[in-house]
């Protein structure tokens, strides 16, 4: 391997000289001796300055595919809602009624938490504030999630919750007996004072939690004293096991709720006092000794006695090593390394793999895998940000087998909906999302789905997926071809008007022409990887579509509103669909234009133009995409933001993420093509640690309002990759090291990315400063082993000069060089 400098050009990246002698003293303390980069530009640590932790966080635990989930709030707070209300996930409607929620409350006296007396619903955060203290346990290869209960009276309690199947293999019925185990553990005893005994007590209710948004400050977790009953008389008796120690709360038909395991040390008093149609307390009374434990078993579902007794006999070690070494094996051996010294993200990373599965499932009926998009609030399939789970973070790592088993789902109801619009039909080529497991229904699916098929088979090379889906993606080339040219009511040429965002009104929206476009595009890329017949036709489509699209967007755009910034400068306001709506939405506000919703602002910046230079529909530098860029970041909005602004006021964005949605702030791919340094890092780690909670790393629709999804980490991990390894910039080429941030250089340890999976094959690469920092050493190689038949070696592979102080050589496989232009790598 040999090596060139190169001149910067425009790709290369620009450090913004923005003054912030403030983030040096921010930034974590480096090991002694060791040498770091203090920097200017955002961290980890710069953004837990920028972005608290979030309010009303909850987490999925569960088995891998398993038709039902627990949901675990900030506050420990244990949810089992095995039916989805209302419309969603119908096929778990015969199990209404069977929910369950422990409400855990820690105290000296052993009183539960008092239900508000307010009636109708009240703030869960008025109980304590909305914020817990969380973490997993990383040394699991289970998700082990542990949640501490403090209090001034001089004691600390930890929950540590698992799931857990009956004989710990992959689900076949997805319905097997399924379980939270959860150990209370005394951790801590305060020296100068505490009392001698403590209590854990758990109200045993009906879900009685849900979301409403109080007073337009934000969708908030609200509790319904009303729901907050048990209508099933509960009996506690001794268990099985005989040994007068352990207990099961069952019901009248004989069925076990609740299974209560006392420790191995002095034990707890354990007793249950309530009443059907009220509500229940299971009290458990420790000495306030260290190492003092108890354990709880929860089934998904109530389980015959027999059943229960075969998990109460593992003890809670037994049942968590079996867990391990389930998960062990789901670990398949070409999964990639992305581990840097900001150890959040590696964390993130971790939480991550782990919650895909989880948040998954097997239909039970059908037995059909499916990917959801979340947990409790969200059990069911939203397409357009699923695709970015698989497209910018799994496969990147290397898990194509979760990418495959959740998306072959899709060919199956190919051509089986009709999509909502007006001036659609049944076509064999619309893809949808199947009505078992349907969240809402959006154009954009569409392409999103192209997306995550065509990524899959472009990182994968794997031909077998190839030759499958070839056939559905054509037809699915087709049905955009076909539609587009058909007679509609909008501008010709274009995708007619269709659903495109939660107003549900038929909409020629640019959201569903731009992921449409970048979902055929992606599949043209494809064929013609393949040498498919028909990749030629379809790619003078794309540029005759592209055409079409910015010769009436700029009409559009001209004619249309505009926005006047700070210096008087009128400047494009280019609206997010090419014509107006024929019909209301069910959603209209009152006092409102025509048109105008609660939702249409906000929608404006993540379902708008923002996304159109991601696709491929317009560039960053065009002025129209400068224009709407600087609305968001600078323009009237700003004006109206309230001191606690709802995530459905006018939108803004902040530190370059999206006030209502973050996973929708495409505007980062803005910067990425323009070079801006400063900002896509701004919004990669505003992303990464704005939008995820930082203590169990479970992403957000909302910040602190709807929580359990994937829905924005992917794109920030997407961004966190290309930031070192970039196959996207220049087509055919690797860059590295573009945006590589300076907090993943340092000289006590390195950033490693063994084994990323990228279109030009799969990259190992390794990062670090030498001790006097003016060294950066670089270990680079492609991995052997490569499909030849379906991927490319790259034609050039260039290493961009990070913007170190004091940086003098870079030495790449043992080579010095000059560290002052860009190196070019050749084979």
């Amino acid at each position: 391997m040999a090596f060139r400098t190169l001149r910067r050009r425009g790709l290369c990246q620009t450090l913004f000289g923005r003054a912030l002698p403030l983030l040096a003293f921010l930034c974590a303390a480096a090991p002694a001796g060791a040498v770091s980069v203090a920097s200017p530009e955002p961290s980890v640590a710069v953004a837990k300055t920028w972005w608290p932790e979030q309010y009303n966080v909850w987490t999925p635990l569960g088995w891998p595919d398993h038709y039902f989930k627990f949901a675990v709030l900030y506050n420990g707070t244990v949810l089992s809602v095995p039916a989805t209300p209302e419309r969603y996930h119908p096929h778990s409607h015969q199990w209404a009624g069977e929910d369950f929620q422990l409400t855990f409350c820690s105290s000296a006296d052993g009183r539960p938490y008092k239900l508000p007396e307010t009636p109708g619903r009240s703030n869960l955060r008025e109980w304590d504030g909305g914020l817990g203290i969380q973490s997993w346990d990383f040394s699991h290869a289970a998700p082990l999630l542990q949640t501490q209960w403090r209090s001034k009276d001089g004691v600390v309690v930890r929950a540590s919750m698992f799931a857990h199947l009956e004989g710990a293999g992959p689900v076949e019925t997805a319905l097997e007996a399924h379980y939270l185990r959860i150990r209370l553990e005394v951790i801590y005893v305060d020296e100068y004072y505490h009392p001698e005994t403590w209590s854990v007590s758990a109200m045993l209710t009906q879900a009685c939690l849900g979301h409403k948004d109080f007073h337009k400050i934000a969708p908030e977790i609200s509790v319904m004293p009303a729901k907050a009953v048990f209508p099933k008389a509960l009996t506690m008796a001794p268990a099985a096991s005989g040994n007068g120690k352990d207990y099961v709360l069952t019901l009248p038909d004989g069925l076990v709720r609740l299974g209560v395991k006392a420790g191995d040390g002095d034990g707890p008093r354990i007793s249950l006092s309530g009443e059907a149609g009220g509500r229940y307390d299971l009290c458990l009374t420790f000495p306030a000794k260290v190492g003092e434990t108890a354990e709880l078993i929860l089934p998904s579902l109530p389980q015959k006695p027999d059943v229960f007794a075969r998990e109460a006999a593992l003890g809670f070690e037994d049942a968590l090593a079996e867990s391990d070494a389930f998960w062990t094996t789901q670990r398949p051996s070409g999964e990639a390394v992305f581990d840097v010294p900001e150890e959040d993200i590696n964390r993130m990373v971790e939480a991550n793999l782990r919650y895909t599965p989880v948040i998954s499932e097997k239909d039970y009926r059908t037995g059909e895998y499916s990917y959801l998009s979340g947990t409790w609030c969200y059990d069911a399939l939203w397409a357009t940000p699923a695709s970015m789970v698989f497209g910018m973070f799994l496969d990147p790592m290397g898990r194509f087998d979760l990418t495959e088993r959740y998306t072959d789902i899709y060919a199956r109801y190919q051509g089986t909906e009709v999509a909502k619009g007006p001036s659609y039909q049944l076509h064999p080529g619309f893809f949808s999302v199947p009505p078992h497991v349907e969240s809402v229904d959006w154009m954009s699916d569409h392409g999103a789905i192209m997306y995550q098929v065509a990524t899959h088979g472009l990182i994968s090379g794997d031909k077998p997926f190839i030759d499958k889906w070839t056939e559905p993606l054509v037809k699915a080339c087709d049905f955009i071809v076909d539609n587009s040219l058909a007679e509609h009511p909008g501008i010709p040429g274009l995708l007619p008007a269709a659903w495109a965002s939660d107003e549900e009104v038929p909409l020629q929206a640019v959201w569903n022409i731009a992921w449409c476009y970048k979902g055929m595009t992606e599949t043209v890329r494809l064929l013609e990887r393949i040498g498919h017949p028909r990749a030629a036709e379809f790619q003078r489509f794309l540029v005759a579509y592209k055409e079409r699209f910015q010769k009436a967007y700029r009409q559009i755009c001209a004619e249309g509103p505009k926005w006047t910034d700070e210096k008087g400068q009128v400047r494009f306001r280019p609206p997010a669909e090419l014509v107006p709506p024929e019909t209301g939405s069910r959603h209209q506000a009152a006092g409102r234009a025509a048109g105008h919703t609660s939702m249409t602002d906000a929608f404006y910046l993540d379902t708008g133009p923002l996304c159109l230079v991601w696709a491929g529909l317009m560039e960053a530098d065009d002025p129209i995409m400068q224009d709407v860029a600087a609305f968001f970041r600078e323009g009237p909005n700003w004006h109206l933001r309230k001191p606690l602004p709802w995530s459905l006021d006018r939108p803004v964005l902040e530190h370059e993420m999206s006030s209502c949605e973050p996973c929708y702030s495409f505007n980062v791919f803005h910067s990425w093509k323009l070079g801006d340094r400063q900002r896509y890092l701004e919004g990669m780690y505003s992303l990464l640690v704005g939008s995820t909670s930082q203590n169990t790393y479970i992403s957000c629709e909302h910040r602190s309002g709807i929580q359990g999804t994937q829905f924005s980490f992917p794109l920030g991990f997407h961004l966190a990759r290309l930031a070192v390894i970039d196959d996207r910039i220049e087509p055919g080429s690797l860059h590295l090291l573009r945006f590589c941030p300076l907090a993943w250089l340092d000289s006590s340890r390195p950033a490693r990315f063994q084994g990323i999976a990228t279109e030009l094959g799969r990259v190992n690469l390794q990062l670090q400063l030498s001790q006097d920092g003016k060294t950066l050493l670089v270990d680079f190689a492609l991995a052997p082993g490569q499909p030849a038949a379906t991927l490319r070696a790259p034609e050039r592979v260039i290493l961009h000069i990070p913007p170190v102080p004091g940086l003098k050589t870079v030495r790449i496989n043992g080579r010095n060089h000059l560290a002052r232009k860009d190196i070019e790598l050749t084979f």
